[in-house]
């Protein structure tokens, strides 16, 4: 297994993690209704990147066994 993978694929969950906490920061505060448009697009990749990073992560896992 190629650890600089494995760490590339833990960074890209942090920083999906990171993004899904700052817009929940934002949607708490903001009342822009264009804004919140912004913000649920970026949440919405978040997740998706959550999930790739995720099952990636699983694979590299599995391939380690």
């Amino acid at each position: 297994m190629n650890n600089d993978c494995m760490q590339q694929v833990l960074a890209a969950l942090e920083l999906a993690e990171e993004m899904i906490r700052q817009t929940d920061r934002v949607e708490t505060v903001c009342d822009d209704d264009g804004c919140l448009v912004v913000y649920s697009v970026i949440k919405d990749c978040a997740y998706k990147i959550k999930q790739a990073a995720q099952r990636e992560l699983r694979t590299l896992c599995d391939r380690k066994v």
